[in-house]
């Protein structure tokens, strides 16, 4: 179910009598101050914002734990006692859905107040938030207020990028080449077709409001794309070094494993990661869903 359509589909239905955000609502959630702003494209199926947002609140050792072995219990049990618990402003519960659309001030406060934001990627290897156009005003705004800003994959892309990780050659040397080709792929893949220009959104005149502000920038447009690039770069950085750090634990495992024969060593592959399906179904446990 894509995320436009819960907005439609649940948000909406449930909050119709008082027509308040569904945060404002009698719903028994867990509600508090924001401390990230969540950014992503309502074209995405909702699951994979949920497994993006459930990924970083885990961080990089429990999520990858969670997405090859644990349980949907087991989750819902970390999540549940985590010890510093993040509040993510996500747009369809934190905004009122009645309303008109809000002006950019709104979203610029949002992500001002959090001052830390996360950008929720999917799919691999063209993540769509990349190529709409709120989410570009978003990383504008992330720019522009110097927030933090890290990147976080959906259960699918995650499995994606870490397949063409554990892609590897029999000797050491061609291994260590390979996956330095494939970092660097990957980067290209994900950032270098990004240009403001060509982001796209439901509502046109929202495109030539904030490619006129663009445009009064110095620079402008293809200054805009330079920034907005490297701040990602650096963010997408991160994200492969938990890959890269994923990769040399296994062969320090195999290494320390061997009978002192390195040649034989060399040529086993690191096995490829295993996904539990329960990361990423626990969605239609909360909502139904039609996928």
């Amino acid at each position: 179910m894509e995320t436009w359509k819960v907005v439609n589909d649940i948000v909406k239905p449930m909050t119709e009598d008082k027509q308040l955000e569904w945060v404002q609502t009698d719903l028994d959630c867990d509600v508090g101050v924001a401390s990230h702003f969540a950014s992503h494209a309502w074209g995405n199926p909702f699951v994979c914002l949920v497994e993006a947002l459930v990924s970083h609140q885990l961080g990089t050792t429990l999520a990858n734990q969670a997405r090859r072995t644990w349980s949907l219990d087991k989750i819902l049990h970390e999540l549940e006692n985590v010890g510093n618990k993040n509040y993510y402003w996500i747009d369809l519960f934190c905004k009122n859905q009645w309303l008109p659309a809000p002006a950019a001030e709104e979203f610029r406060r949002s992500i001002r107040e959090p001052g830390k934001v996360v950008v929720c990627l999917h799919p691999f290897p063209r993540a769509l938030p990349f190529s709409r156009i709120w989410c570009i005003f978003e990383l504008m705004t992330v720019i522009s207020e110097d927030a933090d800003l890290v990147c976080s994959l959906s259960h699918s892309m995650y499995r994606e990028v870490g397949e063409l990780m554990y892609e590897s050659d029999k000797k050491r040397d061609s291994m260590d080449q390979k996956r330095d080709k494939i970092l660097l792929d990957i980067r290209d893949k994900l950032i270098g077709s990004i240009d403001v220009r060509n982001a796209t959104a439901s509502v046109e005149s929202d495109i030539a409001m904030i490619l006129d502000q663009v445009s009064q920038l110095s620079g402008g447009a293809n200054a805009m794309n330079d920034i907005v690039r490297h701040r990602l770069d650096n963010a997408v950085h991160d994200v492969q070094n938990s890959f890269s750090g994923r990769f040399q634990r296994s062969r320090i495992s195999l290494s320390c494993a061997s009978d002192d024969n390195e040649e034989e060593v060399v040529a086993v592959q690191p096995k490829r990661p295993i996904m539990s399906n329960q990361f990423m179904t626990s969605l239609p446990y909360i909502f139904e869903s039609d996928n």
